[in-house]
């Protein structure tokens, strides 16, 4: 089984400060954005797909997706994001 993988990065003056990793776990996590935030960058990994033996052929599974965003937060307000991070095909 290949992983899926969500980073939220830190920054802070355009330097990252910290890197909070997530992973797999069968439920939504939350994380509590710190108050003193006021963006944050999100890297999303997809994991690659399992593949099949369909009609009697070997067929690969694709591969897995990147998508990085950069969120602006007003750190007046208390805020948090919920995650759902899945797994990948076996």
């Amino acid at each position: 089984m290949s992983t899926i993988f969500c980073a939220i990065l830190y920054v802070h003056d355009d330097f990252i400060q910290n890197v909070v990793l997530f992973t797999y776990t069968g439920a939504d996590q939350i994380w509590q954005i710190p108050e003193d935030q006021s963006r944050i960058i999100v890297q999303l990994w997809g994991a690659a797909g399992g593949g099949s033996n369909a009609e009697g052929f070997q067929h690969a599974g694709g591969a897995g997706g990147f998508v990085e965003a950069e969120l602006n937060i007003d750190g007046s307000i208390s805020s948090s994001l919920r995650l759902e991070v899945g797994q990948g095909g076996g």
